[in-house]
């Protein structure tokens, strides 16, 4: 019988109250996002820029990424300022606001409504996001010098505000002429915003201190942390700020090379915490959570053919774009959170059941409330999902799509399944000392 450790007594646990909503509501996406990227695989074989792409994209990218993100972020706080959260009705409330907004948006899209609705989806979720960034900022405490990765979650949280404010703006521009130059000029800028800027310094943050202990590596080294980090704003900045004047150039390479050096760092921070960690061998979700730091050279790869291609004018810059964000959203963040889940996800579900009841009934540790055996099945479906889909994309073979796609939705159904088991895990009868 083992317990979560404790941490430092005046830090406060964000209530699972505040927190599983967010699990829920990113799980049933997930299982949404595979259903109809089932019935749009003819979709995938044209132009990104149609509706249901994306509708696609906005139900991966908020729904399913940034709703379980935001969950992980309000449990995490605590840990990461060494107090609590500033106000668990914020939480509660960021919740609620963006989780309205988010289908609203999403069903605007897919039937391509693109007034009132998609304005008003919009609008909720930036309001749903402003929530969370005060949250954040107001929860780093003023007496103490930030960590680093205090630094990652604040800088990626403002990302996330001008992703939404970016991404509201360009929904109201569909009505009132806001920008002069095309909508797909901002819509590059505006996507990556929030993959680079939101979800990749977000979780380079997170993950320099989750990684190591959950493998029980004592391994730190905030001096590389710090390189990582400016480079990944440099690259970011740069890239928005030439990108918003005069497009993509042969400057692009440049500012992908910084970014791409940022992630190396990063990698090889975890390649060390690997080598220094005392747990030998790797759970299942840590096996995804380090599949994942490596699945994202891919994305980064591709944006790379990607720039050359719409410097030559090659049609085929298309298709690889789809491939380009599916590597990213799929690929890279799909896997992380497949694996983290079931690191985060356990803790939570105990201190809800056990917490203040060890020595009264026995409990288990938060590991064993998984179904190992759901993680396997789940490992099995993902990567021939990622391998088909990819490739069906990359040589427009609608088969392989249809296939990858099936394999996603399975992978959805028992995530969905191990999620929901976790969530509705009670004491069982009998259990008593």
């Amino acid at each position: 019988m083992t317990t979560p450790s404790t941490s430092n007594p005046a830090q406060k646990t964000t209530s699972w109250k505040s927190v599983t909503p967010f699990y829920g509501y990113a799980a049933l996406s997930f299982l949404f996002l595979t259903i109809l990227l089932l019935f749009s695989t003819d979709a995938l074989k044209g132009h990104f820029f149609q509706p249901r792409i994306l509708a696609l994209t906005h139900l991966a990218t908020l729904g399913w990424g940034t709703m379980i993100i935001l969950g992980a972020s309000h449990q995490l706080i605590p840990v990461m300022v060494d107090g609590s959260v500033y106000s668990e009705r914020l939480a509660r409330a960021s919740f609620w606001v963006t989780g309205i907004g988010i289908p609203i948006l999403v069903c605007s899209f897919w039937h391509f409504t693109t007034n009132w609705p998609m304005q008003l989806g919009a609008v909720l979720v930036l309001t749903g996001i402003s929530i969370f960034l005060i949250n954040v900022l107001m929860s780093i405490p003023a007496n103490k010098p930030p960590s680093i990765q205090i630094y990652f979650l604040a800088t990626a949280a403002c990302w996330l505000f001008l992703t939404a404010l970016a991404g509201a703006l360009l929904a109201f521009n569909f009505t009132y002429p806001i920008f002069s130059r095309p909508h797909l000029h901002y819509l590059r800028l505006h996507a990556h915003m929030g993959l680079g800027g939101w979800f990749l310094l977000l979780v380079i943050g997170v993950g320099s201190r989750l990684i190591p202990m959950f493998m029980i590596s004592k391994y730190t080294n905030d001096r590389l942390l710090w390189w990582v980090y400016g480079l990944i704003n440099l690259s970011l900045i740069l890239f928005i700020t030439d990108g918003f004047i005069t497009g993509i150039s042969t400057r692009s390479f440049v500012y992908l090379l910084l970014g791409f050096s940022g992630v190396l760092l990063f990698a090889n921070y975890c390649y060390k915490a690997w080598r220094k960690r005392i747990r030998k061998k790797l759970e299942v979700p840590m096996q995804f959570a380090m599949v994942a730091v490596g699945l994202l050279i891919l994305p980064l790869i591709a944006a790379s053919m990607l720039i050359f291609q719409i410097l030559t004018e090659n049609q085929f810059a298309i298709r690889l774009t789809i491939v380009y964000g599916s590597l990213f959203l799929l690929g890279w963040m799909t896997a992380l959170i497949l694996g983290m889940t079931f690191k985060t996800l356990p803790f939570i579900i105990w201190n809800k059941v056990y917490f203040g009841l060890t020595g009264k009934k026995a409990a288990p540790s938060p590991k064993d409330m998984v179904n190992a055996r759901l993680l396997q099945w789940q490992m099995a479906f993902y990567f021939p999902a990622l391998i088909l889909f990819e490739l069906g994309i990359l040589f427009s073979n609608g088969y392989l799509i249809k296939s990858g796609a099936s394999l996603f939705l399975l992978t959805a159904i028992v995530y969905n399944v191990n999620v929901g088991a976790l969530l509705m895990h009670k004491i069982k009868p009998g259990s008593n000392k």
